[in-house]
């Protein structure tokens, strides 16, 4: 057991030393108290389907072990309470206004030989030349139903009439 970082740092390096804060922290976790918090629900009174769940810290218990500012001055803990991070460690308020976000999913991305060849190597299939081959296949015009054609190569499909 070594009788500090320093040694763990002088011994195996910087990599040494975190290594062995990670694995110390890690066991401090597993023998730590429970992370207790009181889960408050609420709506707005006029709107019941605009719920809101926040979850307020009673104990820290095993997260203390890995919260950088754990020990340090209370004076600049009650200003780190303060960020937006905390708000919801603060528990519901009693005021609220119904707000609803309306989005849309982005467009999928087109097939295209770079789109493919990036599938491809992203799910590890086959060699370069695997692939290449499987592109081929997957854009050859001879195919009764091609799965994906160039842009500027000429369809198999008929024009349609207008």
């Amino acid at each position: 057991m070594p009788a500090s970082l320093a040694e763990v740092e002088q011994r195996f390096g910087v990599t040494g030393r975190l290594i062995y804060e990670t694995l110390g922290k890690n066991y401090l976790a597993m023998i730590a108290e429970d992370y207790v918090y009181e889960q408050q629900k609420g709506h707005v009174q006029r709107y019941p389907e605009f719920v809101a769940i926040a979850n307020v810290p009673q104990s820290a218990g095993w997260k203390a072990v890995f919260d950088p500012n754990a020990g340090d001055d209370p004076a600049d803990k009650d200003s780190a309470n303060d960020s937006d991070a905390s708000e919801s460690a603060k528990g519901l308020g009693q005021n609220a206004e119904p707000f609803v976000f309306e989005g849309a999913n982005k467009r999928p991305e087109h097939p295209s030989m770079k789109w493919l060849m990036k599938e491809l190597e992203k799910r590890d299939v086959g060699t370069g030349a695997t692939r290449t081959s499987t592109y081929s296949e997957v854009t050859s015009t001879n195919a009764k139903y091609p799965l994906l054609i160039e842009k500027g190569a000429s369809s198999p499909w008929p024009r349609p009439v207008r």
